[in-house]
């Protein structure tokens, strides 16, 4: 069933969505066909809940490269716990666990911004795993 409702979804992208794109070229046309586009992409329509888990994955290790080339809060010299340390903290918010043993102070504004905007990707990779899993229970 996932196989034919990708490949359905997939020809009504390519078939259907885009040639009414190139003829309206309005904004509605394309934020239908740009939906489409990254929902086929991130998900596959609902139908790859692993895709989905790996792109989460691999969003919060983009953020620990950013935590750890700007500056975690808890500075170590050894680099190797430094690494471990920013992927404890992308992980962790990621997830929006909540951390007891290390925040970012008001000196560090920009980072506290990174840390909840990711905790806001990490909700929604997390929401939409959980709706990719039932879509296939349920299918």
């Amino acid at each position: 069933m996932d196989k034919y409702l990708l490949e359905e979804r997939t020809c009504q992208r390519k078939y259907i969505l885009f040639p009414r794109l190139k003829e309206e070229k309005s904004f509605k046309s394309l934020n239908i066909w740009l939906g489409s586009y990254i929902s086929g992409l991130v998900s596959g329509y609902a139908t790859k809940a692993m895709r989905v888990f790996l792109i989460g994955f691999f969003v919060s290790l983009f953020y620990s490269c950013l935590y750890l080339f700007w500056g975690i809060p808890q500075f170590y010299e050894d680099l190797w716990l430094s690494i471990l340390e920013s992927i404890y903290f992308s992980f962790a918010t990621f997830a929006t666990l909540g951390y007891g043993d290390l925040s970012y102070g008001p000196e560090s504004p920009y980072l506290r911004i990174l840390s909840t905007t990711e905790a806001w990707v990490g909700a929604i990779f997390i929401s939409l795993y959980v709706v990719v899993l039932g879509k296939k229970i349920f299918r």
